[in-house]
């Protein structure tokens, strides 16, 4: 993600043009950020880690850095104004196993999480 003005058009250029708002690495998702990062700018250095994606959308928005962290949720993207950017075939994802036991395999509740994760 980076600034709504930003003017560079690949990650790479963006990295080289703004500072690395870095999503703390001791989260699953931050370490897998910063090891993307990490092969795009070897030795890159971060302005600030943080936990929380909220700080860091908000952090983007007012042309601070740019970032990589998962995609925002739907009240963040109507609260700030920022530019996600393609990240390519080689972008980090993140896959989610859900797992219930056979004896709840039909309750509603079961059945609207499932459907909520297939979003």
């Amino acid at each position: 993600m980076a600034p709504p003005d930003a003017t560079g058009g690949t990650v790479q250029e963006l990295l080289r043009q703004y500072d690395w708002i870095r999503f703390d690495r001791t989260s699953t998702g931050g370490m897998i950020a910063a090891q993307f990062v990490e092969r795009l700018q070897p030795r890159m250095r971060a302005r600030i880690d943080l936990l929380s994606s909220h700080a860091i959308v908000a952090m983007v928005s007012a042309g601070l850095g740019v970032s990589v962290i998962p995609q925002p949720y739907e009240p963040l993207r109507r609260a700030y104004a920022f530019r996600e950017v393609d990240l390519g075939r080689k972008g980090p994802t993140r896959q989610v196993a859900f797992v219930c036991r056979q004896a709840d395999k039909d309750k509603r509740s079961i059945g609207a999480l499932q459907e909520a994760f297939r979003l």
